[in-house]
């Protein structure tokens, strides 16, 4: 029926086909003709009336114009016009967003226009219905269909939009399941369709609440829409105000951890609406509650950070759920948790401890990790004890003669502490040189496999004995002889904690939740109750290396670098190391209690047996390249294998079990293909929402144990359901940039009408019929106008003697 609005019309008017550019006229031709006749009778006969002077200058100027037109060409121009209707094109957002249902809380008028719009009845909850439903219910939900209507009267393309463009027939089927909006690309589509290009456009609607979560952003397309003069109008659907929420943004927190140890969850909070409100953290386990926590969120809606403690008391494979317990008023309580995966292992930490002689700091330490058997499992070797003298291990373990003189021997733990060792004892290589570098050599590569090394600083060997050794690539600082051999000072000093060492798990002595800033004076301020104790010596080192954290350094002494590192810790292929350039953390102990000493130390042995602990095997790891999938995403399963001689396994795969989420009942074996020696991977598709465990089988496995498990999730995108705000913003910038009309779902019926029932007149035909032609009726009345006027001003001249 769009032929109801094409019709013809026919125009005429006068032209001038000859005219020079307006500027020409302006500029040129009117200031001399006015120049001309001004000075004309300016110097003409004095004493003449002025009024006659003034009548005369009008009609010189009068001949002298219509001179001017004649030159010009003046013709009658006749227009037949076409009336067209205009495209419009209406884009309707199908993402999960618009699956939304928004309460309208804090903004009832709009809530009562959209019940008025969708012909609901009074005081129906707006909240039943979601934003693609309204939209439904307002342009489509009739008889005849709104849009259907308007389609058949006029020219109306409709099209859906969320992950992808296409075309539709009507509203009715469409649903809101796209995992996200691609706002910028399907404008950037619709402008380059065919029948877009080729058409007068009378406007481009979007039905949408403004979000673009994937793509190009729509400021960067709709210049193009711009430049082609064509309308973005834009109908917001959705509540624009701000939403009252609470969102739990990340928790970190170790993957592995023994039982009885303290679990550390660092939270991120951000909150929007509830200043100053007191909130409670939970901590929960197959639903119960097993740890829960009461803090105060700040007036400011800045990301805020929160400290939770847990101790767990059993093993296992632990699944909890971090929450903030929703309060009355959140908009959604979709994103206040996180589920988390925590291996809690009833290991016990197999610990080498090795120092030339028995110094305080080796008596207190061997001491320490001998006597916690619930936790460690501790070989010490003094190197310059006496033949037969019984070295101190833990109960149960078999005393050391001298250090491990094979790889297997050495590769059994899971961590190894120097003290101030000399290289060259008879107990560690024999003194030969060659032996004592092969050894280093072993530890190298214990640590580049996982093993963690620790480094005591001493005052004969530690680290000065190691710079040109195979330990000097290990170690996190430079080792420089030309830095004095050691500092002293007798009224003591304090360790300053850096920016990163500050909530670093190995200087964390203190864990107060309610006093976060008690760890810091505990290791700086002289006058803090319980602080630690002054140290009175320190290895003076150069720096740390590149890339090694350094935890705390000395308060005051400095070198060209800044201030002498303390503690510093780094990584070594896949292993944890520390140096500590003190060795009087006994103090501590005799004078402050085992407290402080205790935890430190223990702090630093589980952060070096970290690795080892969550590879779970010291010849099998695998890993998943993430720990959360969307669904669709690619998973990549990388195994790390050694052989029996604990060198890289050289065969062609690596066989792997896959359980997939417990809704689908499969579990298949993967084949991980070798990319280079120990190393095996496979990649396939997350198809199933869930969780999924994975697991290496050994083939000389004696029982069924899950070696090196991994866990993972495939969840549904949760892009579009974060935070469902109408971007009011950006859609009013669309419509006020390329000159459109933004409105609210209920007045789009009226700006749809009146957008697509737009028109535009293309011009078909055009015909000149000139003045001065034959066939025109004003030929013969040029000359008399001419005449006519020439004779009135030679007479009234006459009249005046202005001759």
């Amino acid at each position: 029926m769009t032929w109801l609005l094409e019709t013809e019309t026919v125009q005429e008017g006068l032209v001038l086909r000859n005219a020079p550019p307006t500027w020409v006229i302006a500029l040129v031709i009117v200031p001399c003709i006015l120049a001309f006749t001004i000075l004309f009778y300016r110097i003409g006969r004095q004493g003449v009336p002025g009024l006659v002077r003034h009548g005369l200058t009008f009609l010189r100027i009068a001949v002298l114009v219509f001179v001017a037109l004649l030159l010009m060409d003046p013709a009658i121009q006749t227009t037949v016009k076409e009336r067209k209707p205009t495209l419009t094109v209406v884009l309707v957002d199908v993402s999960a967003s618009m699956d939304h249902r928004d309460d309208y809380i804090t903004n009832p008028t709009l809530a009562d226009q959209l019940r008025t719009s969708a012909e609901l009845p009074p005081g129906t909850p707006i909240e039943t219905f979601s934003r693609l439903e309204l939209v439904k219910r307002i342009l489509a939900d009739e008889d005849v269909p709104f849009l259907k209507k308007l389609s058949d009267q006029n020219r109306l393309r409709l099209y859906s939009f969320g992950e992808r463009l296409q075309g539709i027939a009507g509203l009715a089927d469409l649903e809101a399941t796209d995992r996200v909006t691609t706002l910028g690309r399907s404008l950037e589509r619709i402008l380059d369709e065919p029948e877009v290009k080729s058409s007068t456009v009378g406007g481009i609607v979007l039905i949408t609440d403004g979000r673009n979560t994937a793509g190009p952003s729509p400021e960067e397309v709709v210049e193009v829409a711009e430049r082609r003069k064509i309308p973005v109008h834009c109908i917001g659907v959705g509540d624009p105000r701000a939403l009252k929420d609470i969102e739990l943004v990340t928790v970190l927190h170790s993957s592995v951890v023994l039982v009885r140890d303290t679990v550390t969850l660092d939270l991120k909070v951000r909150h929007r609406g509830f200043p100053e409100q007191q909130i409670t953290l939970q901590l929960l386990e197959n639903g119960s509650v097993i740890h829960r926590q009461r803090v105060r969120l700040k007036p400011t809606e800045d990301d805020q950070a929160f400290r939770m403690l847990y101790r767990p008391m059993t093993e296992g494979r632990k699944r909890w759920t971090v929450r903030v317990q929703p309060l009355p008023g959140e908009h959604t309580d979709d994103n206040n948790s996180r589920v988390i995966e925590v291996l809690v292992k009833d290991a016990k930490i197999k610990i080498l401890y090795v120092d030339s002689y028995p110094r305080w700091e080796y008596r207190t330490l061997k001491d320490f990790l001998t006597r916690s058997p619930e936790t460690f499992l501790a070989q010490c070797l003094l190197l310059e004890a006496d033949v037969g003298f019984p070295q101190e291990v833990t109960q149960g373990q078999p005393p050391l003669q001298e250090f491990p003189n094979t790889r297997q021997q050495l590769f059994y733990y899971d961590v190894i502490l120097f003290g101030d060792v000399d290289p060259m004892s008879d107990k560690f290589s024999g003194g030969d040189p060659d032996r004592a570098h092969e050894l280093l050599g072993w530890i190298k590569e214990f640590v580049e496999q996982g093993g963690g090394f620790g480094m005591i600083a001493g005052d004969r060997f530690s680290p000065r004995a190691y710079k040109d050794t195979p330990l000097a690539d290990i170690i996190p600082i430079v080792i420089d002889p030309s830095e004095p051999e050691s500092g002293g000072d007798e009224l003591g000093f304090k360790c300053k904690l850096t920016p990163i060492g500050v909530n670093h798990p190995i200087t964390r002595i203190d864990d107060d939740p309610k006093d976060p800033e008690r760890n810091r004076r505990l290791w700086e301020d002289r006058n803090e109750p319980d602080g630690l104790k002054e140290m009175h010596w320190f290895s003076r080192v150069k720096k740390g290396k590149p890339g090694a954290m350094v935890l705390a350094v000395h308060e005051s002494a400095r070198n060209l670098h800044g201030q002498y590192p303390v503690l510093v810790s780094s990584t070594y292929g896949e292993g944890p190391v520390f140096f500590t350039a003190m060795d009087a953390t006994w103090r501590w102990y005799w004078w402050q209690g085992p407290f402080s000493h205790h935890r430190y130390w223990g702090n630093v042995v589980r952060h070096l047996a970290r690795a080892r602990l969550f590879h779970g095997d010291k010849r099998f790891h695998l890993i998943a390249n993430r720990t959360k999938y969307q669904q669709g995403d690619q998973i990549t399963l990388t195994a790390f294998v050694k052989d029996k001689t604990f060198r890289p396994a050289t065969k062609d795969e690596q066989e792997v079990q896959l359980e997939y989420p417990e809704s689908s009942g499969r579990r298949e074996t993967l084949r991980l293909r070798k990319i280079k020696d120990g190393v095996f991977e496979h990649s396939f598709h997350g198809t199933i929402t869930g969780d999924y465990h994975a697991w290496i089988q050994p083939e000389d496995a004696l029982s069924d144990e899950r070696v090196s498990p991994v866990s993972f999730r495939v969840t549904v995108s949760d892009v579009e359901r974060r935070e469902p705000i109408l971007d009011e913003p950006t859609l009013k910038l669309l419509s006020n940039q390329t000159g459109g009309t933004y409105v609210t779902l209920p007045k789009a019926k009226d700006l749809l009408s009146e957008v697509a029932t737009g028109t535009v007149e293309i011009p078909r035909q055009r015909r000149f019929l000139h003045l001065r032609d034959d066939k025109s009726d004003w030929l013969r009345w040029l000359p008399v106008i001419f005449l006519a006027l020439l004779s009135v001003e030679w007479m009234v001249r006459k009249r005046f003697r202005y001759l």
